[in-house]
């Protein structure tokens, strides 16, 4: 019988990573071990860091442009997401606002920061959202 042991270290306050390549690289891990199971989570986990996502890849929330959840449809956030977690996304995308970065004038925007695994945990329990 073999048992393997793995550690896995996320910053806890990924707000004071400097680099954006750094913070995009925690997301892509994230994102990463939510699809593959590495990472469980709640549905307000999902509905949360997906609202990150969203305001990473496509920016601010236009009531012009988002009129509805099928702006979200091309962007995977979960494994099996619903309409009813597009629609939770969709609500959180439109409180999101996007800063601009000043470290890096090659990348267009700074990466959204993720939520220290004690908010995690709160949205987990459903207190963050």
């Amino acid at each position: 019988m073999v048992f393997y042991w793995e550690v896995k270290f996320y910053p806890p306050v990924p707000e004071e990573l400097n680099e954006d390549l750094t913070r995009y690289l925690v997301v892509l891990q994230i994102r990463q071990d939510l699809f593959t199971g590495n990472l469980p989570a709640s549905f307000q986990t999902l509905a949360l860091l997906g609202s990150y996502t969203a305001q990473g890849e496509i920016g601010d929330y236009d009531r012009h442009t988002h009129v509805d959840i099928d702006y979200l449809r091309p962007y995977s956030f979960a494994p099996h997401q619903s309409d009813e977690l597009l629609a939770r996304i969709y609500d959180l995308h439109k409180t999101r606002k996007l800063v601009a970065s000043s470290s890096t004038p090659s990348l267009p925007l700074s990466l959204p920061s993720l939520p220290s695994p004690l908010s995690l945990s709160q949205a987990t329990r459903g207190d963050n959202c």
